[in-house]
Parts: structure tokens; sequence; C-alpha cells
């Protein structure tokens, strides 16, 4: 299911992607032209002026960047701290 946020970061977001039924959001995004964030629970994505970071309350919980580039679907795993959208 598709919904449109607010517009506060330039990307798809799926939270809980560790439950159930999130596999929907993989797919969404094979017919995107922006970036995806993905978090397992008790993962956050924090921004402050235009920067982004990850944190995680469990290490065990993981966030991914998802994203199309000829016409394949990449999923990079990102470490906690600071990445580039």
């Amino acid at each position: 299911m598709r919904a449109y946020g607010l517009g506060l970061i330039p990307a798809a977001h799926c939270p809980h992607y560790n439950e159930e039924g999130r596999e929907s959001f993989d797919e969404m995004m094979r017919n995107e032209t922006i970036p995806g964030i993905a978090l397992e629970d008790r993962t956050s994505l924090v921004e402050t002026d235009g920067r982004y970071r990850i944190l995680n309350e469990d290490r065990g919980r993981k966030a991914y960047l998802l994203k199309v580039s000829d016409n394949k679907l990449i999923k990079i795993e990102l470490e906690e701290g600071e990445f580039v959208l």
C-alpha cells in the first residue's frame, strides 16, 4: 500500500520492515524513482540539517537503503551512523 507522507525526507519509508507482509515494500520500490529506507523494529532514521543517520536500540536490528539500478532492486544494509541519501 502506497501512502504519501509529509515529504520530510526525499525517500519512501517502511517502518517495522522485519514484520510479516513487508515484502510488498520491496515490490513497490521496483517501480519507484526515489530511494527507499526500510527500518526494522527498534531502529530509527534521524535527520538533522539535511544529514541522515541510523540509530539502533538493538544491535540485532537492521536498516536498509533500497534503490533501483539497471532495472534491478539493490538493497544495502545501513550501519548505525551517518549515510548519504
